[in-house]
């Protein structure tokens, strides 16, 4: 801990020796030791180091990131770490290499420091299929608006990432580059959350990945404040797989400092308790997945009795629900577990239940909190279908 707090100081450091000007072209934030050693922290909860673990730090900055993570892997068990670090500053190069060569000693590291554009670069090896595979991907990627028409638009139309960010073009990125089963964790914006313009983004990520934790911060400026920033951010970690099987865990926090620090997971019993009885009273409960069991509830005969033939192979929501006053076949998902019913997930669910029951989608959250800017009201009509905000 000593090593990565000696990286804070030069980060302060160096945040007061360069300018706007120089911080704003390259769009660098750098990131804060506490949030780094959280980071590396919650990331080793989702992964199982072999012997050899190959690691990509796309933006490296100062390398506190990737050098919180290896402190944490050779805590764990000293495997042989292959990493990558991309950084296009040139001025930030010398810092970068003092933080590896200083860490390099605590275990067995391999490294490299590339000096190349992360999204053109990594976008052509992509598109030839020639790209390396990682275990882990850490990042605090930049934050710049893509443009039509420009070569970072281009490089991504040609690997079929379709975004208005660099940031969610570093993860969209990231993506396409774990191995199976690897793990993605990001400090970013919450602005993909929501919005038609992150809307592919979101399907490439609900596609290949599985949510596995997210951290929200109430403060918009503590977290970055040596540079003034006034951000929402929040912390995803992501697990490359198919399987959404599974509770979220959500953290929240008010700073970086992780002061009044509260957990919390979002189950089907949340579901169940809180959204039924309000909503749907009365209701007969059909189905309930469980992290164990994708069957874990299921009146056959009562699908029977509607006249609804499930596919058992299908991706079932969380809970079901028929509310016989008003016809309706109830279709609950946690946001945690699936993400926000969109277009595109209403598509699978019509298919699934051919019925001429009546089908209200329903996006239970756990609070206000896990997506900015929704209706400050219990449900409304919205793009995704309809939303219902649980205070679980």
């Amino acid at each position: 801990m000593l090593a990565l707090k000696e990286l804070d100081t030069r980060r302060v450091r160096r945040i007061s020796s360069v300018g706007n000007t120089h911080k704003e072209k390259f769009a660098q934030y750098l990131t804060p030791v506490e949030i780094a050693s959280f980071m590396a922290k919650i990331t080793m909860r989702y992964f199982q180091p072999s012997n050899v673990v190959n690691v990509l730090d796309p933006g490296a900055g100062t390398g506190i990131l990737s050098c919180a993570l290896i402190s944490e892997l050779v805590r764990e068990r000293n495997p042989t770490i292959n990493l990558d670090a991309y950084e296009i500053d040139n001025s930030i190069l010398g810092e970068l290499e003092n933080s590896y060569h200083a860490i390099k000693s605590s275990g067995d590291l391999n490294y490299q420091i590339l000096n190349k554009n992360f999204i053109t670069d990594t976008g052509a090896e992509i598109v030839w299929g020639v790209n390396k595979k990682y275990d882990i991907i850490i990042m605090n990627p930049p934050y710049q608006k893509i443009n039509t028409n420009t070569i970072y638009k281009n490089v991504l139309h040609d690997i079929s990432i379709d975004t208005v960010n660099t940031y969610s073009a570093f993860i969209a990125i990231g993506i396409k580059m774990l191995a199976d089963n690897g793990v993605l964790t990001a400090i970013v914006p919450r602005s993909f959350c929501n919005g038609l313009y992150f809307l592919p983004f979101r399907r490439l990520l609900y596609d290949n990945t599985a949510i596995k934790h997210l951290h929200i911060f109430e403060s918009r400026k503590d977290n970055f404040k040596e540079e003034n920033v006034l951000q929402e951010n929040i912390i995803i970690f992501l697990k490359k797989t198919k399987d959404k099987s599974g509770n979220v865990t959500i953290y929240y926090s008010k700073e970086k400092q992780f002061s009044e620090f509260l957990e919390k997971n979002v189950t089907p019993d949340d579901i169940i308790d809180n959204f039924a009885p309000r909503f749907v009273p009365g209701s007969l409960l059909l189905y309930a997945g469980d992290t164990g069991n994708k069957w874990g509830y299921f009146d056959k005969s009562a699908f029977g009795k509607l006249g609804i033939v499930l596919d058992e192979h299908g991706k079932m929501p969380d809970c079901i629900f028929f509310f016989e006053p008003k016809n309706w076949l109830v279709l609950v998902e946690s946001v945690t577990s699936h993400g926000p019913i969109d277009s595109k997930r209403k598509i699978e669910l019509q298919r699934l239940f051919n019925t001429d029951l009546i089908l209200i989608y329903v996006t239970a959250f756990p609070d206000r909190q896990i997506l900015p800017n929704l209706q400050q009201k219990s449900h409304g009509r919205q793009k995704f279908g309809w939303r219902i905000i649980l205070r679980i």
